[in-house]
C-alpha cells in the first residue's frame, strides 16, 4: 500500500535514516505514480546531501503529476535558490505563494526574503523572514538555504549588511 510506504518513510527521516526512508517513498511512488509528496521527500532527500540535478528531477516529477501542489514549487524554489537560478527561484517562490493554502503562510518565504537579501533589499527580507520563524516548520532548518537567510538576516539585525532598508 502506498500510503503506508509514505508514512512509514516520514517515521524514517523523523529519525534521520534517510536512505532507508528514501527506499519506502520509492516503493510509494513505483505504486502510486501521482503522489506529489512522495516525489517531494524524495527531492528534499537529495537536496540535502547536493545532489542537486536528481532533487531537481524529483521537485519536476511532482509538479508534473499535480500542477496545483504548491510544495513542488517552493522546494524547487529553494532548490534552484542553491545552485545560483535565481529568476527561477524566484517565479516557482511567487507560484507557490499563489497556489499555497491559507494555513500554510510560510512556504517560499525563506526563498523570497534570500532573493532579497542577494537584491540588497534588506527591508524587504526583514518582512519576508519575519513571517517566518526558524522553527515554524519542523524539519525545515535542515534545508540548505535556510541556515544561510537565518545567518545573513543575523547580519542584517547586526548591522554588518547595508542595503535599501539596512
Amino acid at each position: 500500500n502506498a500510503e503506508a510506504h509514505h508514512e512509514f518513510g516520514m517515521i524514517l527521516r523523523l529519525l534521520d535514516q534517510d536512505s532507508a526512508a528514501a527506499e519506502h517513498f520509492r516503493r510509494a511512488v513505483a505504486l502510486e505514480p501521482d503522489r506529489p509528496m512522495s516525489l517531494v521527500h524524495l527531492g528534499w532527500i537529495d537536496m540535502e546531501v547536493r545532489r542537486y540535478a536528481a532533487a531537481r528531477r524529483w521537485f519536476d516529477s511532482a509538479a508534473a503529476v499535480n500542477p496545483g501542489f504548491y510544495q513542488a514549487y517552493a522546494e524547487r524554489a529553494a532548490l534552484r535558490l542553491a545552485t545560483g537560478d535565481s529568476a527561477g527561484a524566484r517565479l516557482d517562490a511567487e507560484t507557490a505563494v499563489r497556489l499555497r493554502p491559507e494555513s500554510d503562510a510560510l512556504s517560499a518565504e525563506d526563498v523570497l526574503a534570500a532573493l532579497e537579501i542577494g537584491r540588497g533589499d534588506t527591508a524587504a527580507a526583514q518582512a519576508s523572514a519575519e513571517r517566518r520563524s526558524p522553527f515554524s516548520s519542523g524539519r525545515g532548518w535542515r534545508r540548505p538555504t535556510c541556515g544561510c537567510i537565518w545567518r545573513s538576516l543575523g547580519s542584517i539585525r547586526s548591522g554588518g549588511i547595508r542595503g535599501s532598508g539596512g
